[in-house]
């Protein structure tokens, strides 16, 4: 187990040595939770560092320069310390040594943590610590945080914690987390802020609108809250702290051209869908299902091309997807239930549907359940949830692989996620297109598809992994999926050099129900890319 994570976390972000994990991942049984404690598994792993990204990874704007963690069990273990969370820590603070309880050297520190992991668990929350040196010096600061918060995960026990000590960069959520942690006002952090741009304190006094006196008297608490003694060591824990703050955040998305704003739509048990919408309202209304580590976002110009259509685009992220919320008992149907009520709430007449990918199940589960409420099918590229026996693709192997341990996926798109960045995506689509001739010579002319996935790929990632998780799982238990004869008229597009997910596959699936059979000559699994306009017209029409 120690060697699959450690795998896990050297490869996550080498699309290129992929099928390296399909070895690492010949597990005697599948398993949706990962036997025994991961944290117990997690010792002595020093690819640990990884997650907060090496140089030049991650988001252009938001490359972390060195990040100190340490890994901690529930229990206090220390599970995994990088180089520079031992630079911080010794020698004035702590003697960090793998497999042995973690402890300060002053026992006032001691307790804070204690403290710190108690509220960290208790509330879900990133927390910061206040550390106290042994010997003369400023304090040092540190986040604190659940492991699987900062996966996307809130729902359940944790597994480890994280101490991540500073580097230097901003991030506009450290104030909230700073006003938490010590209890500043609002009128505090403003001067903090005010001070961390550089301000001296007659320009921070001006730039508030409030006296001189009254920004040093805030200055004074603000030193009493936090522990501090000088303007210099205010400026310098803040800046710090700014480091940890910005690798914890979520990547951002990358702004497309025409895409509308994501809506949200709270279903009646209470969780909340995701949704963008594209073109007229009074446009004929087709239901998009988005691929396996996608979102709402549709190619660029889809709004263009749905006005000029006269089509009502809407795609809802599912749940655990983006900005969806989670909903137990994960499936093909549970998920045709959400889009049932979502076609409810939109009032959408007789929708098409249109599923892409790893969408097509769940395209196929509502046409069962909205029966004639559904005007048309239509699947392109997609993937059942089981597979013609044959030779898989190094990919499909690997995919299969995951659909047994769901659980590994959470850690492999937790580092992911830590790691994305345009290069990483230019990578990944070309590694799924290197298993086609066809796919290789389409993306060489069409490079740019790689921003697009970089876009989609950071939205879908903004929370963790675990709604990719929950999809391997309904994929497996899916496999007895059955048509039955009340569904509306399915028409099937797919690459004729998918290696990924084979034509064959889909054919297979919907058999009978299948109306009109499109083989696409020429590409292969990027195929949605390529003959998106002329779906999108076939729908239309």
């Amino acid at each position: 187990m120690r060697l699959l994570v450690e795998t896990l976390y050297a490869l996550a972000a080498h699309p290129e040595s992929w099928e390296h994990l399909i070895s690492a991942l010949e597990l005697p049984h599948a398993t949706d939770e990962p036997p025994g404690r991961v944290a117990a598994e997690l010792e002595g792993i020093h690819h640990v560092s990884a997650l907060a990204r090496a140089p030049g990874e991650g988001p252009p704007d938001r490359a972390a320069k060195g990040i100190g963690l340490v890994l901690l069990s529930p229990s206090g273990m220390v599970l995994a310390c990088t180089d520079l969370a031992h630079d911080v820590l010794e020698p004035h603070l702590a003697s960090v040594k793998l497999g042995t309880r973690f402890q300060f050297d002053h026992l006032d520190n001691t307790e804070a943590l204690r403290r710190a992991l108690a509220e960290t668990k208790r509330s879900g929350q990133q927390s910061i610590l206040r550390l106290e040196r042994s010997a003369a010096g400023p304090p040092v600061f540190c986040f604190v945080a659940d492991v699987s918060t900062l996966a996307g995960d809130n729902s359940r026990e944790p597994a480890a914690f994280a101490l991540m000590f500073p580097a230097a960069q901003p991030a506009p959520q450290l104030w909230g987390v700073i006003g938490e942690s010590f209890g500043l006002t609002a009128a505090e952090l403003r001067l903090a802020a005010k001070l961390r741009e550089g301000l001296g304190l007659s320009e921070a006094a001006e730039a508030l609108g409030v006296s001189v006196n009254t920004v040093r008297n805030q200055l004074r608490a603000v030193f009493d809250k936090m522990g501090l003694n000088r303007q210099s060591d205010l400026i310098r824990t803040l800046t710090e702290l700014a480091a940890v703050g910005g690798a914890l955040a979520a990547p951002s998305a990358v702004p497309m051209e025409d895409a509308p704003p994501i809506r949200m739509a709270r279903l009646a048990d209470g969780h909340r869908l995701a949704f963008r919408d594209y073109g007229p309202q009074s446009g004929r209304p087709v239901l998009v299902y988005h691929g396996g580590m996608s979102s709402s976002l549709m190619p660029p110009g889809s709004g263009d091309l749905a006005d000029s259509l006269n089509l009502r685009l809407i795609c809802a992220e599912r749940p655990g997807f983006g900005q969806s919320d989670r909903r137990p008992h994960y499936s093909f149907e549970t998920v045709a239930e959400d889009m049932e009520e979502l076609c409810d709430r939109l009032r959408l007449d007789r929708p098409a549907l249109c599923g892409v990918v790893s969408g097509a199940p769940f395209a196929l589960a509502t046409a069962q359940r909205m029966g004639d409420r559904v005007s048309g099918v239509f699947i392109l590229a997609g993937r059942p949830p089981r597979r013609v026996g044959r030779e898989l693709s190094p990919l499909s192997e690997l995919r299969a692989r995951f659909e047994s341990h769901p659980w590994v996926v959470e850690t492999f798109y937790a580092i992911l996620r830590m790691r994305l960045s345009p290069d990483l995506a230019r990578r990944l689509v070309k590694r799924l297109a290197s298993f086609s001739e066809a796919d290789r010579a389409y993306f060489e002319a069409n490079p740019a598809m790689a921003d697009f996935v970089f876009a989609y790929v950071t939205e879908c990632l903004a929370h963790g992994g675990r709604g990719i998780a929950d999809e391997m799982t309904a994929f497996r238990r899916g496999r007895n999926m059955t048509l039955t004869s009340a569904i509306a008229p399915v028409v099937i597009w797919h690459g004729v050099d998918d290696q990924f997910s084979p034509m064959a596959d889909i054919l297979a699936f919907v058999g009978e129900h299948a109306t009109e059979v499109r083989p696409l000559e020429g590409i292969g699994h990027l195929a949605p890319f390529k003959y998106w306009r002329e779906i999108m017209q076939r729908i239309a029409s």
